[in-house]
């Protein structure tokens, strides 16, 4: 092992922070003043999100959504219902949601970079500086706003392997069950 892989390898968990610190640089400085870049939806996910949270504060678990045009039944506008709660979604149900999107943009960032790093590394047994490289450049691709829970995949490959494959017992699999349940929950490719 050379200098630099025994570097990357002594300092990866400061590296991946770092390195997510400057991908949610300017989203931490700013605030709730941050800039939210529009794609070609206008960002409708993450106002959806803010309007899904107030609705429930006042009006509590209800088949009626209000906040659009003249209002839509839940039911029938499948994209419109509380599946609009995951992600950074649910955070936003005790913190603001500036707040809540910053801690979900920075966690999966680093989950995505990290773990894909680990399975790189471990599992693939490729070298240290192309383990780097993959979590790195799977940091890059991370999407910020739409499916944000996509990036905490090699997180749960991970422990998959970690909890199920190398020690199967009952404990393990029920570790792994409720991760599944909070994943699935996550995940928002049901809606797209």
């Amino acid at each position: 092992m050379n200098y630099i892989e025994t570097k990357i390898k002594n300092n990866v968990l400061i590296i991946f922070i770092l390195t997510t610190l400057f991908y949610t640089f300017e989203q931490i400085i700013l605030g709730p003043f941050s800039f939210i870049t529009a794609n070609d939806t206008a960002m409708h996910a993450f106002p959806k999100r803010i309007a899904v949270v107030k609705n429930f504060y006042e009006y509590g678990l209800s088949f009626w959504f209000p906040n659009v045009s003249a209002g839509a039944d839940m039911y029938s506008a499948n994209n419109l219902s509380y599946t609009a709660l995951r992600e950074a979604g649910i955070l936003m149900l005790i913190l603001p949601g500036w707040l809540a999107f910053q801690i979900t943009l920075f966690f999966s960032i680093f989950f995505a970079g990290y773990f894909t790093y680990k399975i790189s590394l471990n599992h693939l047994n490729l070298s240290i500086p192309i383990s780097f490289f993959a979590g790195f450049l799977y940091q890059a691709c991370t999407p910020y706003y739409f499916d944000i829970a996509i990036s905490f995949l090699p997180f749960f490959i991970y422990y998959f392997q970690k909890f199920v494959i190398d020690n199967f017992n009952l404990k393990n699999i029920t570790i792994f069950f409720i991760l599944s349940l909070f994943y699935s929950s996550t995940i928002g490719i049901v809606n797209q």
